[in-house]
């Protein structure tokens, strides 16, 4: 397991670095994320959907679809 994390890999439901014990609490990557909302700065527009509905990816302007083709979902 890792020590440092990227922004992207926090609460996406795959615990990356081992917990750690906070105030009695066992807390890992995946503690707490209804604090974390999918849609933000760091993780907008970057070809992933981390929210479950697509919202972060929704009207981005750079695309990986062919120029020939019908936007791509």
């Amino acid at each position: 397991m890792s020590t440092k994390i990227v922004y992207q890999k926090l609460c996406n439901e795959y615990v990356h670095m081992s917990s750690v014990l906070i105030d009695g609490m066992h807390e890992t990557d995946e503690t707490h994320c209804d604090y974390w909302p999918c849609n933000n700065l760091y993780i907008r527009c970057d070809g992933a959907w981390n929210c479950l509905n697509g919202a972060d990816e929704l009207n981005c302007m750079l695309t990986n679809c062919p120029r020939d083709t019908h936007e791509c979902i």
